[in-house]
């Protein structure tokens, strides 16, 4: 997977279950503690985040890494 399609996934998977689970951008930011800026970056796909990010988000959904980047 090439690192454009990696990232719109995460982007993708991100969105859904922040959705899904009734969740503001805000609220999810403050709970896993980073702006609500740079999640909103990381939802429509303008900067690529940090492994240790994606692994906090991954980790607050109870996901794995290889969940939240593959579709």
């Amino acid at each position: 997977m090439k690192d454009l399609e990696v990232n719109r996934a995460f982007a993708k998977n991100l969105k859904a279950l922040r959705e899904q689970h009734n969740l503001s951008l805000r609220i999810l930011a403050e709970e896993i503690g980073i702006s609500y800026q740079a999640l909103n970056y990381y939802e429509n796909c303008q900067r690529d985040p940090s492994i240790t990010i994606v692994k906090k988000i991954a980790d607050y959904f109870s996901k794995t890494v290889d969940e939240m980047i593959g579709e």
